[in-house]
């Protein structure tokens, strides 16, 4: 093909009229977006996911700065009534061990009282040995206690370790999804197979969301319906992943391979010449898709492997075993008292082993759990911004431009001297 020459910049006599030509624009971007919020106020019947919408088919910068706020305003927040709903589904089994716990403490602090009684009355007897004794197996529950903390520390961590894993592969999953959409709309001669690709990407991410949480796209659940009346899938593809039991995510990374095969064996469907520039090409795409495969496998494989059950039995039974005992010894000296610090010890130590179960599968809908949801959110909205900026051209028009001439300043020249040889502070 020929390849097209350079387009000059046609500079204005002033710059008035490049500032009214602004506003005319942002004035045309702003009825469109009433218009998109208009049409989906009447969408009242679509699930959670839809309300969002309007991030997904905005083209300025800013909207795509609001579609990234759910995961930036769900990450800064912090309070107790996100720990609470964290564990909302082990309340009942805390509270039970809790007033075990508790009953146990009373129970101790009440024969300690009498232990004290009895030794009173008679000097140098029985009940003073074991007073004597529980005091110094102090020294020995510490020892314990030390090392019961230093397991449940490096179970946590454990824990946390894999729900980092999992952040990591849904922003290598981000990362994929846009670096392929961008590939598309610059290799692609055929729009519509970029388009077509475009589509699927998006969809990939709604279906490894319901992948990881062991759903259908289609389900109640899931996104399906929503992606239809958004465009990204007709009703007929939407049935055709639901119906044939596979990895959903698998079926849209096996389209975008299609996607790709078929815009290869089309005519000028690339823009670069040679063939030997084909086969890199091909090989880039083709990788690409292989990372998207790669990507979901290791989700699913990081959400299969639990801990192992006889590490989380051996911290239950550690568990009982030290805060019986330490009730007992505790109550000799710290008499009533050992009641509620009892519960507050057994309660942040409970809180650490419930929390560390939650992050073992980072890909549910707990509290604690990656906002799986807002990161699809993010992917269709960046997307779709790749999308608008291909249908304005505007990167493709301003590569071939001439740069523009900086103007003399003083003090810039100074101060790029100074950068020259003066290195700032990293940290």
């Amino acid at each position: 093909m020929v390849q097209e020459q350079p387009q000059e910049v046609v500079k204005t006599d002033s710059d008035d009229s490049f500032v009214e030509d602004y506003r005319k624009q942002r004035e045309e971007r702003h009825q469109k977006e009433k218009m998109i919020q208009a049409k989906l106020s009447s969408l009242s019947t679509l699930n959670d996911g839809v309300r969002d919408i309007e991030a997904n088919f905005t083209m300025s910068n800013d909207d795509q700065k609001d579609a990234s706020e759910p995961v930036e305003n769900n990450a800064g927040k912090f309070s107790v009534g996100l720990i609470i709903s964290a564990i909302d589904d082990e309340k009942a089994w805390m509270t039970k061990i809790s007033l075990c716990v508790i009953l146990w403490s009373c129970l101790c602090a009440y024969g300690a009282s009498e232990l004290h009684k009895m030794a009173e009355k008679n000097p140098g007897g029985l009940a003073e040995a074991w007073i004597d004794h529980l005091d110094k197996a102090n020294k020995p529950l510490s020892v314990i206690g030390s090392l019961f903390s230093f397991s449940l520390v490096f179970r946590f961590k454990v824990c946390y370790d894999r729900w980092w894993v999992g952040r990591g592969k849904w922003l290598d999953i981000i990362t994929n999804c846009l670096d392929l959409s961008m590939q598309s709309y610059r290799w692609f001669s055929n729009r519509d197979f970029a388009d077509h690709m475009n589509r699927y990407l998006i969809v990939y991410a709604y279906a490894c969301k319901a992948q990881l949480r062991g759903e259908s796209i289609k389900d109640v659940g899931g996104d399906g319906e929503a992606l239809v009346l958004r465009g990204h899938l007709s009703m007929e593809e939407l049935e055709d992943i639901h119906n044939y039991p596979s990895w959903q995510p698998h079926y849209c990374t096996e389209m975008m391979r299609e996607i790709h095969q078929a815009s290869m064996l089309q005519s000028g469907s690339f823009y670069l010449e040679p063939v030997k520039m084909h086969g890199q090409l091909y090989r880039c795409f083709d990788n690409t898709i292989k990372n998207l495969i790669n990507l979901i496998g290791d989700c699913i494989s990081l959400q299969s492997s639990q801990m192992p059950v006889a590490y989380d039995g051996i911290h239950l039974l550690i568990f009982c075993v030290y805060f019986t005992f330490a009730a007992a010894i505790w109550s000799v000296t710290l008499s009533w008292l050992v009641v509620p610090l009892e519960f507050a010890v057994s309660s942040v130590v409970l809180l650490f082993i419930v929390l560390g179960t939650k992050l073992v599968d980072p890909f549910g809908t707990d509290a604690v759990d990656i906002p799986i949801h807002d990161f699809c959110y993010t992917v269709e909205a960046q997307l779709c911004a790749i999308k608008a900026r291909a249908d304005r051209g505007t990167v493709k028009k301003f590569a071939v431009c001439a740069v523009p001439s900086p103007k003399n300043n003083r003090r810039h020249k100074e101060l790029h001297k100074r950068q020259s040889y003066r290195i700032g502070k990293l940290n």
